[in-house]
């Protein structure tokens, strides 16, 4: 199986994940009293949605 049958979804449907991995990137990454693991979760967040950028400008 290829990495495509996994992108079935509408290019609304990836919008609207992204923008959702974004609002929670921004909500726990920004002021204090965030954990470390909870910053380290965000910044592997931001990480994949560089990647999934990449995927998606493939398709």
């Amino acid at each position: 199986m290829t990495i495509w049958k996994h992108l079935e979804a509408t290019q609304e449907d990836w919008a609207a994940l992204r923008r959702l991995l974004e609002l929670y990137a921004v909500e726990t990454g920004t002021g204090g009293g965030h954990s470390e693991v909870e910053r380290e979760l965000v910044s592997i967040a931001r990480g994949q949605l560089n990647e999934f950028d990449k995927i998606v400008d493939k398709i």
